[in-house]
Formats: C-alpha cells, structure tokens, sequence
C-alpha cells in the first residue's frame, strides 16, 4: 500500500463528511460535527480495509462498494453516538445512544444507496486507479 493511496483514502473520507453533512444538515448539532470531523480518519479505515478489493474483478469491486458505504456509515455513527456519550458523561446516559446512531446511519444510508453506492464506485474506481499497479510493458 503506498503512500499516494492512503492520503487520497483520508481526502476521499474527508469528501465524504461532506456529502454525510450535507445529509444531516436537517439535524443540526455538535454531535454530527464529531462525525464530520473523523471522516477522514473514517476513509483511511475504510481504504486500507477495501484496499485488498483492487485485484477483484470488476463485478466484485462494484458489489464490495457498497459494503464500502456501510462500514463507513457503522463508523461515522458510532463516533456520533461515542460523542453524544461523552457529552452527556456524568448525567447517567448508558451507551445505548452509540447503537441508535449507528443505526440512524445505517437508516440514512439505505434510503439514499442508489446515489451513495453509485458515489462510491466513482470513490473506488479512483482510488484503484492509484491502488492497482501499472502494468508492465511488453518487452
């Protein structure tokens, strides 16, 4: 895995937080900005664990993108709901809010998958482009 992939992988994550913000934007609070804010840690994640994919066929790639979005989504809300934890640390919440956030992410996502799914083969097909290596000339 090279550099190159890595640092586009945390950038893409950080295109995502804004395409999450824009979805949440009817929900406004600091919690979505913890989630926003760890997206490109959330996209490093999600490339180094997609990044075996990039040998795939074609087909493969296109279905392993959208598991792509949902992983991305389980961790943007369990940082949502991690942080709505802390916030409100010492006033007797339980963790229950980090599922219910997970869960809302995952809700979100299935409404607007076709779009989502759709953004992240775009995602992928352009990070595989820096992923897959050359390939050699012909002698």
């Amino acid at each position: 895995m090279n550099a190159k992939y890595l640092v586009l992988s945390f950038l893409s994550g950080a295109c995502w937080g804004g395409v999450a913000y824009l979805m949440g934007i009817r929900y406004p609070g600091p919690a979505i900005g913890a989630g926003v804010a760890a997206s490109p840690v959330i996209g490093l994640i999600v490339g180094v664990l997609m990044s075996p994919t990039y040998k795939w066929s074609t087909w493969a790639r296109v279905t392993t993108s959208l598991l792509s979005v949902y992983i991305g989504a389980t961790l943007f809300g369990l940082v949502v709901g991690a942080f709505r934890v802390y916030k409100a640390s010492g006033a007797g919440m339980t963790s229950s809010p980090i599922f219910e956030d997970m869960a809302s992410a995952w809700y979100g996502t299935t409404i607007y998958f076709p779009a989502l799914w759709a953004l992240a083969c775009l995602n992928h097909f352009l990070l595989g482009l820096v992923r897959r290596p050359a390939p050699e000339a012909p002698l």
